[in-house]
């Protein structure tokens, strides 16, 4: 409105010196002026504080450990979307452990129940390799099986400590 009036003041010809025509020109356009630049300064401030909210998230997600017991916490926010969010990554945060635990505790399971067949197809191939009658043939057999119960004893046990 400022601008129209400062404008209309402008356009009117011959009733003010050309002096005025500055000063109402300036007086138009000064106000605008502050209030960009306040509204400027305003914006600039609280894209600052976002950020900074969102590194806080940010820093706290990369701080996160899956094997680490300890309860991950968000700083409060104003902005209830923030706070939203922080609920929603401590849920999320509390169900990949979960998984994680089970996913965990069901390898190591399964690596400890193959342990026991493969030692015993092991000790039974060995017990039949020191057997005095049996043929060249079947050496190479229980060998060959012998080899890949040993291969696959070391994939449990790698399994094992993955886990």
């Amino acid at each position: 409105m400022l601008i129209s009036l400062g404008l209309a003041i402008i356009l009117v010809g011959g009733l003010f010196s050309p002096e005025q025509y500055w000063k109402a020109a300036v007086v138009a356009i000064l106000p605008v002026l502050v209030l960009a630049i306040g509204f400027r300064m305003v914006t600039y401030r609280r894209i600052q504080y976002i950020k900074k909210q969102l590194f806080q998230i940010l820093e706290t997600l990369e701080e996160f450990d899956v094997d680490e017991p300890k309860k991950v916490v968000f700083e409060d926010s104003p902005f209830p979307i923030f706070n939203d969010l922080n609920e929603y990554l401590v849920e999320l945060i509390n169900r990949v452990r979960k998984n994680y635990q089970a996913n965990k505790q069901f390898t190591q399971n399964a690596s400890h129940e193959l342990q026991t067949p493969l030692a015993v197809i092991k000790g039974h191939v060995e017990m039949l390799l020191q057997s005095p009658r049996i043929g060249e043939k079947e050496i190479e057999s229980l060998a060959a099986v012998l080899q890949n119960t040993n291969r696959l004893s070391k994939i449990n046990t790698s399994l094992i400590l993955l886990s």
